[in-house]
């Protein structure tokens, strides 16, 4: 596929680096994807799976997150903004959304999130729900009522001994630290994201993957998970509005499959009409960078398809 990398603007003006993979026609391709990566990751890390949406005859683009590969604040990685910083990432996707919606008005459009993508999108799609043909999420997870009060006061404490820019060591034990312990013995810190050893050293190679978070960033992603794991968020997504959720049974971010599971449940009770689950039996946080990746890449395009009559 070839790639073009361009800039946009957020609503504040800052610049947003981008990019998107082509391979059929720009005019009228078969479908249009938008993809939404994760928290310490960045967009370039989706090649393969675009050129997959790429053979059906499909575009696709992603952004880098603010405080995530180039669009990273002269290198800071891992601080997304002092303020509102959960609302800066959902409003950034929203408008590459309407760009995208701009360029391709005839054409099929959906959306995938993975992992903290994926809980931007779930946001987002309370919304412009009625903006997408389909939501993919990856590697999603519920939330912990108490477990998220406690995580408050940590990050407050955080905050005020190290300030909001300042790596924060203490929260990322308490999360990512927390996720690596689940594979001990191991061989990297990395090893929860997949079984796949190339893909994970990759990831551990990769000089915008794997930084530690600000201590904002990590009160940004307590503050949006709790958010969108309301039911009062679950019923402001179109009822109508397809929802695919996929995740490994042995990935610890999402509960090694019960978080997936809880918020497919939430949707239900919600009234959406088409919301599907899909578990993959010991696939890791990744499930697109697995040792059997094309099981959910195939999943995930028949599912596709079948929303589009195809």
């Amino acid at each position: 596929m070839k790639e073009k990398r361009f800039w946009y603007e957020g609503d504040d003006g800052k610049k947003i680096a981008a990019r998107k993979w082509i391979s059929a026609s720009e005019e009228d391709p078969v479908l249009v994807f938008q993809f939404v990566h994760g928290l310490g990751e960045h967009s370039a890390r989706y090649a393969q799976l675009a050129s997959e949406v790429g053979a059906a005859g499909g575009i696709v683009y992603s952004h880098d997150h603010r405080g995530h590969g180039y669009t990273a604040e002269d290198g800071l990685l891992g601080h997304v903004d002092d303020n509102q910083g959960w609302e800066k990432l959902v409003s950034d996707t929203r408008i590459l959304s309407n760009i995208i919606s701009r360029q391709h008005p005839a054409s099929p459009f959906f959306i995938m999130g993975h992992s903290m993508g994926s809980y931007i999108v779930r946001d987002l799609i309370t919304l412009t729900g009625k903006t997408y043909s389909g939501v993919i999420l990856s590697g999603t997870s519920s939330y912990n009522n108490l477990a998220g009060l406690l995580a408050s006061l940590i990050i407050k404490s955080e905050i005020k001994k190290r300030g909001l820019r300042s790596p924060s060591k203490k929260l990322r034990d308490l999360t990512f630290g927390r996720y690596a312990r689940a594979y001990r013995p191991s061989r990297t810190d990395f090893d929860w994201l997949s079984r796949n050893e190339g893909k994970v050293d990759d990831y551990v190679s990769d000089p915008f993957c794997g930084f530690t978070a600000s201590a904002a960033l990590f009160r940004d992603l307590n503050y949006g998970l709790k958010r969108i794991n309301s039911s009062r968020s679950a019923r402001r997504v179109p009822e109508s509005l397809p929802i695919l959720l996929l995740a490994g049974t042995g990935d610890p971010v999402g509960e090694f499959g019960k978080g997936p599971r809880k918020v497919y449940y939430l949707y239900k009770r919600a009234g959406l009409k088409d919301v599907t689950l899909k578990l993959y039996d010991q696939f890791r946080h990744e499930i697109f960078n697995e040792k059997d990746c094309q099981k959910p890449v195939k999943d995930m395009m028949n599912w596709v398809f079948e929303r589009i009559g195809c």
